[in-house]
């Protein structure tokens, strides 16, 4: 009886976290950013990833000067961090072509912006994230903002400063949450943050990537980004299970009074 108490639970915890909100299409590896603006344009269209649905994306250079080749949203691959129905960290790996280097020649600046929308699946909430770069030479500095159960402001445009979170879905104000990394600092090339409070329906992310070419020119490999997602069922889990120890309940009582 414990047994098939215990996978009775189990299974209802599994509907409840896995409920059948997904995109049927995987976000896809090595893409461009180009084809994921093109394949994933809304939310009604858009790629899964773990548990979150992942759309709106987004590609744009924001502020150039120098000479030197400059990257458009067919040169750049985005890949997904983490595995179908993981439950971890998930997100993108933002790369050059093929996973070539992004970079600038000496004496070019150049800052690139890449940003995304994604939606939850029923159950957990986002609670925290991480950003790192991998390996970087010369001046370059990474900076990622979201707005959870929120719109950025003026939408994914970036204007050369933090953008700021409309009201959130409850109403209450949304203050951006933000991550960086930066070469000034070599021996730290990462960033986390506990998202205060939580992302509990769906967020926006912008990840702006500068890089200052001095003599040398500057470059990096890849661009992590990702979002830990934290397990924590929604009351109406609770509810399930509550129902399923009565029925079990009542179950072996009338099973006691017929023997």
């Amino acid at each position: 009886m414990r047994t098939i108490l215990s996978l009775v639970l189990c299974g209802l915890m599994a509907v409840a976290l896995h409920a059948a909100n997904l995109s049927p299409t995987a976000c896809p590896a090595d893409q461009t950013a180009q084809s994921y603006e093109t394949q994933f344009p809304s939310a009604g269209l858009a790629c899964a990833n773990g548990i979150l649905n992942f759309s709106n994306f987004n590609f744009q250079v924001y502020q150039l000067s120098g000479a030197g080749p400059i990257l458009s949203a067919s040169d750049v691959d985005l890949t997904p961090i983490g595995a179908p129905d993981q439950t971890g960290a998930t997100g993108f790996d933002v790369t050059g072509l093929n996973n070539s280097q992004i970079s600038v020649e000496p004496g070019q600046d150049i800052t690139y912006v890449v940003d995304w929308f994604f939606v939850i699946d029923a159950g957990p909430i986002a609670s925290g994230a991480s950003l790192g770069m991998d390996p970087p030479a010369g001046d370059i500095s990474i900076t990622q903002y979201y707005c959870l159960d929120s719109n950025f402001q003026d939408g994914p445009i970036y204007n050369g400063s933090a953008p700021s979170c409309t009201t959130s879905i409850t109403g209450a104000p949304a203050a951006v949450q933000t991550l960086s990394v930066t070469t000034d600092i070599p021996d730290d090339l990462s960033d986390t943050v506990v998202f205060n409070p939580p992302a509990k329906d769906f967020g926006n992310v912008m990840t702006v990537i500068q890089l200052t070419g001095g003599e040398g020119g500057a470059h990096l490999d890849t661009v992590n980004a990702d979002a830990q997602i934290e397990i924590a069922p929604e009351p109406d889990t609770f509810l399930l299970a509550g129902g399923a120890l009565l029925v079990f309940a009542l179950g072996r009582k009338f099973a006691g009074l017929r023997s």
